[in-house]
This record gives C-alpha cells, structure tokens and sequence, in this order.
C-alpha cells in the first residue's frame, strides 16, 4: 500500500514540482552539473532498478534533464556498472530458483 500511494500520489507531486524547475537545457543550475543536479538524479536512476521510468509525455522538462545528466560519462559510466550488478543478483537469483 505504501509503495503504490508513493507511485501514484506523492511521487507524481514531486515530479509536476520538479516539472516546474527543470530546465529546457542545462541542468538546475545552469550550464554546467552540479552536486544538485546528482542528488536528484541518482534517485531516478535508482528507481529505474525497480522498473520505474518518469514519463516524458507529463513531464517533458524533467525528462529531458535526467537524460542530460544520465549522458554524462561519468553518469553514464556508474549506470553501466549497476546495471551488470543488477543483472549479475537477478541472474544469481534465479539460478538459486
């Protein structure tokens, strides 16, 4: 119950305030990345573990700033490696099935 009350209540909430300071280009605060810019992200990144995507259709500007951040290579690099570790846990998992 909790979960689905986060997906369908408080998260969208966040996401339509987010919506509002994302930018076109850029990221939060300006031209160039910074530690906020991280913070936020890394919550998305880590909530697509668990299949959650934001949706780029009612959110277009959010969307938008995450793919820029996730395109950074050292963004993109951290992604890769926990996206093999996931893969190497869920593959362990279901061998132990």
């Amino acid at each position: 119950a909790r979960v689905q009350r986060s997906i369908n209540e408080l998260l969208p909430a966040a996401l339509d305030y987010l919506e509002t300071q994302a930018p076109a280009s850029g990221f939060l605060f300006g031209d160039a990345v910074s530690v906020g810019d991280i913070s936020v992200a890394s919550q998305f990144i880590n909530a697509r573990i668990a299949d959650y995507t934001i949706d780029a259709q009612r959110w277009p500007l959010t969307a938008g700033w995450l793919a820029r951040v996730e395109a950074l290579p050292v963004v993109a690099a951290r992604i890769a490696i926990e996206n093999q570790i996931v893969a190497m846990v869920m593959a362990k998992k279901n061998a132990a099935q």
